[in-house]
């Protein structure tokens, strides 16, 4: 599946990101799709994220992929949650090493794209969710990247 090579080496993430219109297909069919595709969708566009060079990363947030996960903290199933919480860190993770060879995006380059699309209160609500995995990851992020 899509998401396996989105996980894969860094010569097959760029393969993905060159595919003209594949990121804005998977952030839009992350909010819009069946249950099964929708989390597909989501897996894809994090999976690059973990290993994906900060450049990489960048050209995923201009693809809009933070709108996808965005809409996916308050998706009912646990794991789509927990998969958006994951991409969210992974984009601040690279967004903070960004940040430390450019000082002029401290504290963190992606944090203006965070705050455009309300995540850090999406994410900082999700620390009270029900289920106590979605509410530990809500906590790291909150703890890691967002300052409280």
């Amino acid at each position: 599946t899509l998401s396996n090579i989105t996980a894969g080496t860094p010569s097959q993430i760029q393969a993905v990101l060159e595919a003209e219109g594949l990121i804005p297909a998977l952030v839009e069919l992350s909010s819009t799709a069946d249950l099964e595709v929708r989390t597909e969708a989501m897996w894809a566009l994090s999976n690059p994220l973990e290993d994906a060079t900060p450049e990489q990363v960048a050209h995923l947030v201009q693809q809009d992929c933070l709108r996808g996960f965005g809409t996916a903290l308050a998706a009912s199933e646990p794991t789509i949650v927990l998969c958006a919480l994951g991409g969210v860190g992974h984009v601040l993770d690279k967004g903070a090493q960004l940040a430390k060879l450019n000082v002029a995006l401290a504290p963190n380059a992606f944090h203006g794209y965070l705050n455009q699309l309300q995540l850090a209160e999406k994410i900082t609500a999700l620390t009270e969710h029900p289920h106590a995995e979605v509410q530990n990851k809500a906590r790291e992020v909150v703890q890691l990247h967002l300052g409280a």
